[in-house]
């Protein structure tokens, strides 16, 4: 059992070297990834933008479903 947890740990270390901020913001002109050096920024920033995308994406079901034929406003 106590290897599963350490292919677990590494899993998560090879993936998070494999986080490219700039691909996640290809429209920045500035490199990203030097930006925020450090891998657990990296982590919460992508994060963030997935949750952002299933916001939009929640809202956007939202509006199409028979809930959504009431105006919805967007923040």
């Amino acid at each position: 059992m106590e290897k599963e947890g350490k292919k677990e740990i590494f899993s998560e270390e090879v993936a998070d070297k494999d986080i490219d901020l700039n691909s996640l913001f290809p429209d920045k002109d500035m490199d990203v990834n030097k930006l925020f050096p450090d891998i657990e920024i990296k982590r919460l920033i992508k994060g963030i933008e997935k949750d952002k995308r299933n916001i939009k994406k929640f809202v956007a079901d939202l509006k199409e479903s028979e809930y959504g034929s009431e105006e919805i406003e967007e923040s």
